[in-house]
């Protein structure tokens, strides 16, 4: 494993003026340790799915090798609460399709821009959460910044009506404090845009790359939205009634779908596009405003307490802010 920069089970208070009675701290504590967690691989990570050897240093295990595949977005221009949301969203999207994810440019935050000159006004993620240290626990979740994607990928981009071979703007890889705007529409135009909206759809991960599970998957929601076994499910229907967790993926997924008719699948088309792109676009109705476990549907049970407890146990603030 990689050295981390943060060891994430514990918290560190003294360090940052806070109290050194370790119980103190411990109170505070509401994630835990949890190893074998860390050894879950997605079953759409190419460890799994592919054969050629391209991937440098680093990897799932020693010596091994295998085609990587990305998964980009770009940041919500709310308030942090709604950044982090979606942030949150978008990571678990990324761990649960075995997709390395790219971590937008050092940018400016709404809210967070004042005191230009005074104090630092633009940040990453990796300002507020130990992303490497996340990384560096888990072997099949991978987080790498918007320039290293850039170069990597150079001469490997191709535009998706012309497929024509295309670079960022000017050839510029690092855009750090840049205006991302020419930067978000490159990527839009070189990867598929994920067109899923909260609002409307259930985002569906079928337990498999097998066309099976994606078929089942797909079929179980017709049979809700058809009533075949009954009146479509709705939300009060579960008040101190939830169903067990490791129940069939009809139930699970009649739960989550509330007042939505649509189910937007993780399908074999977009399982093999090397890269995936997450628009952030208001006015386009594209906007990942949505807690993770309300908008992504795992067909396997497991995987589903997987990134509940991913989030919860990895996916916190660094010392400092705590």
């Amino acid at each position: 494993k990689k050295s981390l920069s943060s060891e994430l089970a514990g918290l560190q208070c003294e360090d940052h003026g806070g109290p050194s009675d370790p119980s103190l701290a411990a109170e505070m504590v509401y994630w835990e340790d949890i190893p074998s967690d860390s050894e879950w691989i997605s079953p759409f990570h190419p460890m799994h799915t592919s054969s050629t050897s391209t991937r440098g240093q680093g990897g799932v295990s020693a010596g091994q090798q295998w085609e990587e595949k990305y998964l980009t977005f770009e940041p919500d221009k709310g308030g942090w609460n709604n950044i982090r949301m979606a942030m949150e969203t978008v990571l678990v999207m990324a761990a649960g399709m075995g997709r390395t994810l790219v971590l937008p440019p050092e940018k400016g935050m709404y809210l967070l821009k004042k005191d230009q000159g005074k104090q630092k006004n633009t940040f990453t993620f990796h300002d507020f959460f130990e992303l490497d240290s996340v990384a560096a626990e888990h072997r099949g979740f991978t987080v790498i910044t918007m320039e290293e994607f850039l170069v990597r990928k150079k001469g490997k981009l191709f535009h998706q009506q012309t497929k024509q071979v295309m670079d960022p703007p000017r050839g510029q890889t690092n855009w750090n404090g840049k205006n991302l705007g020419e930067l978000w529409a490159f990527l839009r135009s070189v990867s598929p845009v994920l067109p899923w909206n909260p609002k409307t759809c259930v985002a569906g991960i079928p337990a498999s790359p097998d066309p099976a599970d994606e078929a089942a998957l797909k079929s179980a929601m017709e049979d809700i939205i058809s009533e075949k076994y009954g009146p479509k499910p709705k939300p009060e229907d579960f008040i101190g009634k939830p169903p067990p967790v490791n129940t069939t993926a009809a139930v699970r997924l009649g739960e989550l779908l509330g007042e939505r008719k649509e189910i937007c699948l993780y399908d074999s088309i977009l399982q093999a596009a090397p890269v995936l792109h997450i628009m952030d676009d208001n006015k386009a109705k594209a906007r990942l405003l949505t807690h993770s476990y309300t908008f992504l549907f795992f067909q396997d049970w497991r995987h589903d307490l997987w990134t509940k407890r991913f989030v919860r146990d990895h996916i916190r603030y660094i010392d400092e802010i705590v």
